[in-house]
Order: C-alpha cells, then structure tokens, then sequence
C-alpha cells in the first residue's frame, strides 16, 4: 500500500497527545502537522479516496473503524479518542445521544457545504491562541452557550476580526499545496490574519454572584451534574433543558418574548439591549446575544422558584408557555411548579366568575 512520507508500517514517528478538552478535528490536524503530512494525504491513507472526511462534521460523526486506525498508528486508546468528540459532552447537556445529522439542541451548526462552513459553529478565544501551548480547538468551543472563556474571562469570537469569514481552522494549508511547515490554526484561511490579535472583550454582569454562577456553570459543562447556589441536580440534562426552555420563551416572537423585557429591567436598571431578532434559534445567534440569553436564564434559576414567579407574574406571560416545546420530559421540580402556576391560574378564572 502506498504510503506518504513519515507514515512507517506499524506507526506514525509523531504523535502528539490529546490536549485538556481538544476537539478530535483540531488533534487530527496536529497528528498530520507533527508528521510533515498533509491532512488530505493522512487522511485518504486513514479512509480512501471514497470516504468523507472533511465534507461532514467529523467530530459529531466519528466512525468506529477510524478510532481504531488510529489508536494502532498513534498508541492513543479509541476510548480517549471517542471523548474528543462531542457525542459524551451533548448527552450529557441533553440527556439522549444526540442526532449526528442536523440540528442538535447545545450545538453549534456548521452549516457545511462540500468542505466550507457557511455558519459560525465554531469559537476561539484569541488569548488562549497568543500562547504555543494553547494553539488548539476545544470541544466546549462548540457549544452555543460556551461563550465566555473559563480561563481569561473574555468573550468568545466566532469569526475573523479583520474579514468575517467563519472560523475554519482545517483549511489552513488553503493556497499553500507544497507547504506544510508554518500552518497554523490560528490565522484566517480567508486573509490570513492572526486570529490571537483579535479584539478581547469582557462582558460584566451588573452583580458578582450572577457573574460567578454563570461562570460556575460553564466550568460544569461536562460534569454530569450541576449546581447553582444551593440547588443540585444529580443529571445536568435536566438543568440545561429547562435553561434552555427559558431561552425559547424569552426570544419568542410572540407575547411569550415579554419574559425577556421583564427580566432585562430587573438585571439592568440603568437600560438594557433588546434582541436583534425575535424568534431566531438560540445557535443561530451571535456570541454576545447568546452570553446575555444565558445570563438571563441562569438568572431566573437562582433562588427558585421565588425569583421565577415574579418574573413571569410581571411579564403577563401564561404558564403554558413553560412546557410549550419543551423537547425532553420536564423534570419533577420543574413539573411541580408548572403545576402550581396551573392551579393558581384556574382559581384566578374561577374568581373572576364568581
């Protein structure tokens, strides 16, 4: 079998280890970097001129066959290499396995088109990028509610600051066919700018404990479990799905979308933004709308149900709006509230009547 320079029988000479929370793609890149290969030539070695690589998203579609080619080239266990992925991450957010095509609840799309990304699906903290050993991808930059770095505490990008283009990192050897040293994964492969010199922004929440419960959040992402003040929940899915209900209902655009005035006017007293477009999927929105729908949830959640039931009393909106398109079975705590709003509507009517 033909085989390209630096790949041997048995094994590759280099093979770099999977990094704190690395996204399979971005250690595939590296794999092929490490051994002076193209990432096409390893990869058609690995698959065959017929196999889809780069066409689909490989880190939510990683086939068996290819964790094991791997693990015999590089030594690393397929189990490691099944974790990069983001399979274990989302069922854990969502509490099923998650669809490997199409929309999936949490996740960025990429909107991908032959080997281009027409949507921003996925992030980069430009700080992470200005060190060396921090030039690489995270799986938590594919969430879509990820959008604060944990360690600098900067917003997220999810585009070239100079040109726009998405961020595709795969595509750095564009333009470049004999050359493999100097790719990078932090440049643009549109204009090639450095992406470690873009702009970073902070976002402050007007109080310290909401910051810091967002931020807890965040660093939870794939613990399992979950926690805000004093409240645990043993399945983080059930958290993150009501979360992600009061995200819907806030950016509806229908009267339910009046939860989101509501809740603005508590948390920023001195005037808010409003939403750039009412209605639109939460992992269709920019980086910062998304950080604030978040906030704003997280919000509602602290010292339940107290600080809910206010809300929703001054928004006017009715409680059928919290189990409307709910996309799992709402957990018992949850259930137990929407029945109390229930109840305490039907005595309202019934008043009214008398």
């Amino acid at each position: 079998m033909w085989r390209p320079y630096g790949l041997s029988r048995y094994g590759l000479p280099c093979h770099p280890q999977l990094r704190y929370d690395e996204l399979f793609s971005s250690w595939l890149l590296r794999l092929a970097w490490a051994n002076r290969l193209k990432v096409h030539s390893l990869c058609v070695t690995l698959a065959g001129n017929q196999a889809a690589v780069w066409n689909r998203d490989i880190d939510r579609q990683l086939p068996i066959w290819l964790q094991y080619e791997l693990e015999k080239l590089t030594g690393v266990p397929a189990s490691r290499i099944e974790g990069a992925g983001l399979e274990g991450i989302a069922s854990a957010l969502n509490g099923h396995i998650p669809n490997k095509n199409g929309f999936e609840t949490w996740l960025l799309p990429l909107g991908i088109w032959h080997r281009k990304r027409r949507r921003f699906g996925v992030q980069y903290c430009p700080l992470c990028f200005y060190s060396e050993s921090g030039q690489y991808v995270r799986r938590a930059w594919r969430l879509g509610f990820y959008t604060e770095c944990e360690h600098h505490r900067v917003l997220l990008r999810d585009r070239c600051h100079l040109c726009g283009a998405p961020f595709m990192y795969f595509r750095a050897e564009l333009g470049h066919r004999e050359r493999i040293d100097g790719a990078s994964m932090c440049a643009c492969f549109k204009c090639g700018a450095a992406l470690y010199q873009a702009p970073a922004e902070r976002f402050d929440w007007p109080q310290l404990e909401h910051a810091l419960v967002v931020r807890t959040l965040l660093f939870m992402k794939d613990f399992g479990w979950a926690a805000i003040q004093n409240q645990v929940f043993p399945q983080s899915a059930s958290l993150f799905g009501v979360l992600r209900q009061f995200i819907a209902i806030m950016s509806s655009d229908g009267p339910y979308g009046q939860l989101y005035d509501a809740v603005a006017e508590q948390i920023w007293l001195d005037g808010y933004r409003v939403l750039s477009q009412r209605g639109l999927i939460y992992e269709l929105r920019g980086v910062e709308e998304r950080h604030r729908l978040f906030g704003m949830a997280v919000w509602l959640m602290m010292d339940w149900p107290h600080r809910f039931r206010g809300a929703l009393h001054a928004s006017g909106v009715g409680c059928y709006s919290m189990v409307q398109g709910f996309r799992i079975d709402p957990p018992d705590w949850y259930a137990a509230e929407y029945k109390f709003h229930l109840m305490r509507s039907k005595n309202m009517r019934g008043k009214a009547v008398c």
